[in-house]
């Protein structure tokens, strides 16, 4: 068997967990992974550096191969799954998946919004307009239809509530729009930065509420239990805006539109609980 080597970004939380699993699940051996912080001269001459940083870089120890991106991961799942590897370079199914694959790859670091450590090797994937806009996208309808979820099975059921699920979206999109609104006062890709970690932020936002969900599938929450639970996440969300907008570099050079944007935030916030 080949003794392959792959290498990951260490400071991507979603790229340690993957192949961490590869590791647990005996795809590779403990040592069968490396992180780039650590590689040496002789390993980074191996690596296009252009690639690596887009794609994970999978090398043959043996052969000196190397192996990039969805190359590199159907590679090492076809060691004990050919199957999957054969359906996997089936054109079709190919080109679905180098899709999905640059689309999560180029937009990593908007999940994640963590930087490369000082003085290790700049493994932060080239910014691609195209795939920021189709994450934008897909994350705003992912947004839309967890929120209709969560008023339908939550919201509705707070003490007081009058509102509708149009009203809620209206505010929803009201919010989108003055977000618009203010990237346009930044730079091209800055801006797509801020609306990407936005857009991040009210995603883990409604993922938070996804136990209350579960739970309101065999039982209603009481009220009590929503307000607490509500008001625990919405901390959460804020210690994540601060650590988000510190990344995007707002919290530095762009102040008044971080406080902006966390007064249209809490606004929102109060419209759906004071109502």
């Amino acid at each position: 068997m080949s003794q392959l080597l792959l290498i990951y970004d260490d400071n991507c939380p979603l790229c340690q967990w993957y192949t961490q699993v590869f590791v647990n699940t005996g795809l590779l051996p403990a040592e069968g992974r490396i992180p780039y912080s650590t590689i040496s001269t002789q390993l980074q001459a191996r690596i296009d550096a252009d690639k690596g940083r887009n794609q994970i870089p999978l090398i043959d120890l043996q052969t000196g191969q190397t192996w990039y991106g969805l190359d590199a991961l159907l590679e090492v799942l076809g060691q004990r799954f050919p199957l999957v590897k054969r359906i996997g370079r089936w054109r079709p199914v190919y080109w679905v998946l180098t899709r999905l694959y640059r689309l999560i790859s180029y937009n990593r670091k908007i999940v994640v919004a963590s930087r490369c450590s000082p003085g290790s090797f700049d493994c932060a994937p080239d910014f691609n307009q195209r795939y920021r806009f189709l994450f934008l996208f897909i994350t705003l309808l992912i947004n839309t239809g967890l929120l209709a979820l969560v008023y339908d099975r939550l919201l509705q059921y707070l003490p007081g509530n009058t509102l509708s699920p149009a009203q809620i979206q209206t505010g929803h999109f009201l919010l989108v729009g003055i977000n618009l609104t203010l990237a346009c006062i930044l730079k091209k890709q800055r801006a797509l930065e801020y609306l990407g970690q936005v857009t991040m932020l009210a995603l883990i936002a409604l993922l938070l509420q996804l136990p209350l969900l579960f739970l309101s599938v065999f039982m209603t929450p009481p009220s009590w239990l929503l307000i607490i639970y509500f008001g625990g996440s919405s901390l959460i969300v804020f210690r994540e805006y601060l650590r988000r907008m510190d990344y995007a570099g707002l919290l530095i050079r762009h102040q008044w539109m971080a406080a902006f944007n966390l007064a249209c935030m809490t606004a929102f916030l109060l419209f759906i609980f004071k109502s």
